[in-house]
Formats: C-alpha cells, sequence, structure tokens
C-alpha cells in the first residue's frame, strides 16, 4: 500500500470511529432515556455508519460492538431479564462472525491452534470455574456466572481478528479516533462546565448504564475528578501515539501521533489517576529496555524525550491548576496506609487470609469475604485490589491461568521489538506494540484499582491477540469450493 493509499485508510477509519463515537454520546444526550432510544444511540446508529464506510456486515457489527466497549459506558444500556445488552450484543456479533467463518474456507495449522486457544478461555475456563463454584464451594450460581460471564468476550477475537487483517490501517484510524474522543470527554467531565459535565453525567454515564448515581455526579461536580473505568481505554491511544511518534518519519503520522497523545495523557492529568499514570511509566520502561536490546537507540531516544517532555508538562499543569493532586504524590517519609487507602490494606489483609484456606483452587468465583462487606451490598468484581481477589477466588492455578495470556502476548511483542523491530511499522505491529504498552499499564495499574476483573481488562487483551494474530497470519483465507464446483460444471 502506498503512502497515500494509507493515510486515506487510516484517515478514514478515525473518521468513522468518531462518527460512530458522537452518534452514541449524542444521541444519549439529546434522546430520552428510554430502551428504543438507547438502542438507536448504541446499536442503529453506529451500524448503518459503519455499514456505509465498509459494505461488510460482519465489519460493521464488530466495529458496534467495540463501539459499544469504549462509550457504551456499563453494556446496560437495555437490558432483557437477567441479560444486558452488552452480552446479547456479543451473542449477535459471535453467531454471525461463525456463520462467515464457516463461508471463509479453511485455516492454517497454527491459526487452528490459535483458535483452540480462544475456545478455551472463552467457553471452557468459565464453565470449570463456575462448576467448581457452584458445586464443590457452594458459591450462588448467579454471583459465579456474574464473575465468570466477561470471560465471554474473549469469543470476540474471531471477528476482531478479521477486521485487523482485513482492514489493517482502517482499524489503526478507528482505535486512535474512539480513544481520542473518550479522551476528551473525561477532560469534559472534569474541567468543564457544571452544566456541561452534569449533562454528560446524567446522560451518557448514568443514562447508557441506568444507574442512579446523583451522589457520583455530586462527587465529580465538586472534586473536578472523573475516574470511572473506561477511562483506562484511553491507554490504547496514548501507546498507539507513542509508537508513531517513534517508530514513523512521515510528518502526518508524528502530527497525528502526538496529537493522540496530548489527548489522551490530558485525560490521565487532570482526573489526577496514580493507578495508570505508573502503569505508564512502568510501561514505557519496559518499551525503552526493549528498544535499547533491539539497538534502536534512536528510536529509544525519542521515547525517553517525549516521555520526559509529558511528565514534565503534567507535573506543571497540577502545580498550577490542580494543586489538590499533589497530595496524592507526597509520598516520602509517609506509611503505607498513608498512601494507599486503607479500605485497599483492609482488602487485601482479608483476602490474602482467605486465599491461605484454600491456596489451589480458592475458594470459587462469586465467592463473598466471610463476614466483610464493602458496601453492605454484593461485592461482585469491585474490590480494588484485583490480584488478591483472584487469588482467594480461584487459588494459585486460576491466578496463573488467567494472567497466562497477558503475559505470553507481552513476551511475544517484546520478541518482535527484538527480533524483527521492522515489522512495528506495520499497522498490526503498531496495535501490537501499543496494546504491549497498554496492558503492561493496564496490569501495574490493577494492583489497587478494579481493572483487571473487567470486561474492558478482556477487550485488551482481545485487541492484543487478534493483533498477534494479524502478524503472523496476515492473509485471508478464501473458499474456492463454489469456484470449483463452477469448473466441475462446465467441463461435465
Amino acid at each position: 500500500m502506498g503512502r497515500l493509499e494509507w493515510v486515506k485508510s487510516m484517515l478514514k477509519g478515525l473518521f468513522v470511529s468518531l462518527c460512530m463515537a458522537c452518534s452514541t454520546v449524542g444521541l444519549a444526550v439529546i434522546l430520552p432515556g428510554a430502551n428504543l432510544p438507547r438502542l438507536a444511540a448504541v446499536i442503529v446508529a453506529p451500524f448503518l455508519i459503519a455499514l456505509a464506510a465498509t459494505r461488510n456486515g460482519l465489519i460493521a457489527l464488530t466495529l458496534v460492538w467495540l463501539n459499544e466497549q469504549f462509550v457504551g459506558v456499563g453494556g446496560t444500556w437495555v437490558t432483557l431479564g437477567p441479560i444486558n445488552g452488552r452480552a446479547l450484543l456479543l451473542a449477535c456479533l459471535i453467531a454471525v462472525s461463525l456463520f462467515a467463518k464457516s463461508n471463509r474456507g479453511q485455516t492454517e495449522a497454527k491459526e487452528h491452534k490459535r483458535n483452540q486457544w480462544v475456545l478455551f478461555y472463552g467457553l471452557v475456563l468459565p464453565v470449570l470455574l463456575a462448576y467448581y463454584a457452584v458445586t464443590v464451594k457452594g458459591v450462588g450460581g448467579s454471583a459465579a456466572f456474574s464473575d465468570v460471564s466477561r470471560f465471554g468476550a474473549v469469543l470476540a477475537y474471531f471477528p476482531v481478528y478479521y477486521c485487523l487483517k482485513t482492514l489493517r490501517w482502517f482499524m489503526v484510524g478507528w482505535l486512535l479516533g474512539v480513544t481520542g474522543l473518550l479522551a476528551v470527554l473525561f477532560v469534559l467531565l472534569a474541567r468543564a462546565s457544571g452544566s456541561v459535565s452534569q449533562v454528560l453525567m446524567e446522560k451518557w454515564i448514568e443514562g447508557l448504564s441506568l444507574v442512579n448515581g446523583e451522589s457520583i455526579v455530586t462527587g465529580v461536580l465538586a472534586t473536578g475528578r472523573a475516574s470511572f473505568v473506561p477511562l483506562i481505554y484511553c491507554l490504547i491511544g496514548l501507546f498507539l501515539g507513542l509508537v508513531l511518534v517513534i517508530m514513523y518519519r512521515e510528518l502526518f503520522a508524528k502530527t497525528v501521533g502526538i496529537c493522540i497523545l496530548l489527548a489522551t495523557a490530558s485525560a490521565f492529568v487532570v482526573n489526577f489517576i496514580r493507578g495508570p499514570i505508573l502503569g505508564i511509566m512502568a510501561a514505557v520502561l519496559i518499551l525503552f529496555v526493549g528498544l535499547m536490546r533491539a539497538g534502536a537507540w534512536r528510536n529509544a531516544a525519542k521515547l525517553a524525550t517525549l516521555v520526559a517532555v509529558l511528565v514534565a508538562g503534567g507535573f506543571l499543569f497540577t502545580v498550577t491548576y490542580l494543586p489538590i493532586s499533589l497530595g496524592k504524590w507526597q509520598i516520602i517519609g509517609e506509611d503505607l496506609e498513608e498512601i494507599i487507602n486503607p479500605v485497599r490494606v483492609e482488602q487485601t489483609e482479608l483476602m490474602l487470609k482467605a486465599w491461605r484456606n484454600e491456596p489451589v483452587l480458592g475458594s470459587g468465583v462469586g465467592s463473598p469475604i466471610a463476614n466483610y462487606s464493602r458496601t453492605d451490598e454484593d461485592e461482585g468484581l469491585a474490590f480494588e485490589a484485583q490480584y488478591p481477589m483472584m487469588l482467594y477466588r480461584t487459588g494459585i492455578v486460576g491466578f496463573i491461568v488467567i494472567l497466562a495470556p497477558f503475559i505470553l502476548f507481552i513476551g511475544r511483542s517484546l520478541q518482535l521489538i527484538v527480533r524483527s523491530p521492522g515489522r512495528a511499522r506495520t499497522p498490526e505491529g503498531l496495535i501490537n506494540m501499543a496494546m504491549c504498552g497498554a496492558v503492561i499499564a493496564l496490569l501495574v495499574a490493577s494492583i489497587f484499582n478494579p481493572y483487571l476483573a473487567s470486561s474492558m481488562a478482556v477487550v485488551f487483551i482481545v485487541i492484543f491477540m487478534a493483533s498477534d494474530s494479524a502478524i503472523r497470519f496476515p492473509v485471508a483465507r478464501i473458499d474456492r469450493r463454489p469456484a470449483r464446483r463452477h469448473e466441475m460444471r462446465k467441463n461435465a
């Protein structure tokens, strides 16, 4: 693909993603809060936009699913009994994907092995976890299912992989557009006038999640801090921007990279969230070491310089405009409980104690901590300390199995940097490098933040894994059987 073609494809993807995300947020703000208007905002309008741009129903539906994950907030914009809209959309996507896949012919042996791996994490593992929790440990079925239901999103790997290898630069632009808009929305939530912030909170955050969050609105307006979980998606755009700036010489790529960097970094700075910021720094350090090992001295120097400028700019901004945030970074000479919220320390101690009672297989997914409640309600996956929660519920075996794909694909991406740095300049390589940084940051931020056990973490690994597959199996398989049948009839 020539230079003009990849620029046009990337810009098209960026434009389509902005239109889709803006239609979801805009219609949520304008239309009344009822099921049909929400369906129009989350499904109908984005699907028509994507279909008009791609002329492919499966790709359009995949983009709708991704768009809903990024800007659909809690996924409960519509419910059908105990099933929410996000689960219904995923089921529809998987059904369409399986039908389309059956008509695309056979895959390579290695690709087939990857498919088996996906089926294990998307189907087998959650069934095993739920069966053990309910039948062996006596955990309530609804609580166990609620814990493992998010694993089903792993099956979205198949259509996402198809998108990444079919619309290569388009998907780069799409991810840039949706994360950039998400960053702008979170900046507006924190720093815009009270009326703008309140409308976004009530019509977008609350409207699409069907949650009455009056206290949340009050807290955001009072503190100027919007630290909702979807903000973590901005990590993808931030690392896409970093890779574009340091790996590409073209002015267009660098300009787009700098713009998305400023937007996504601003979202984290103005909301002064320590976990993701520390995660970003850890990821940057690991990527820097990878570039040094690859002998890419110039790119490593660019990365270090760029990060230094961003850190200095972010610090000066907080000193000038967010003095309240400085207290979160004054950790010298303070005790652990003064640095970390005491609730997190308490949770960690209780969950590690519960884990020691069942160290191998855990207490079962969905199991509560005896005689403890953080909110006097069913806790679900709301504990801030994610790793102790995984340990006490799934044991060391489940802990290793669940974290294995994250570690595996980080290792593969770092190997790609060292052994084949030129492949990082391909669109799938660019997404893979960005997802490597974003996943590392996610893992670090999840130490004391409820990110890893959310459905968002599954979306991270789906995109990460799909980009890895797109690098290794880049050519779409075409079913030749109809052509062969036509040729046989002709010869007869």
